[in-house]
């Protein structure tokens, strides 16, 4: 089902799932740290994909630096789960 949806609907399913708690603590972030990267993968997603400015919705490299180290690895331990 993942593979078929949006980021958008992936990243409700991800904060939906009872693992979200243990997820996030795996990736040494509480909740809300977890929920903020979220919007800022889906911000980095729309970017790409649309051909914007890629730094148009971060305000320095290292925030965007950040959000990619985080999307790694909530992607290593969202395999985990599946």
């Amino acid at each position: 089902m993942l593979h078929c949806s949006f980021i958008e609907d992936k990243i409700e399913i991800v904060k939906n799932t009872k693992h979200f708690e243990t997820l996030c603590l795996n990736c040494g972030k509480d909740e809300g740290d977890i929920r903020y990267f979220l919007k800022k993968m889906q911000k980095l997603r729309n970017n790409l994909a649309h051909s914007n400015h890629m730094r148009s919705n971060f305000k320095n490299w290292g925030e965007l630096l950040e959000t990619i180290k985080i999307c790694r690895v909530l992607t290593f331990e969202m395999k985990r789960f599946l």
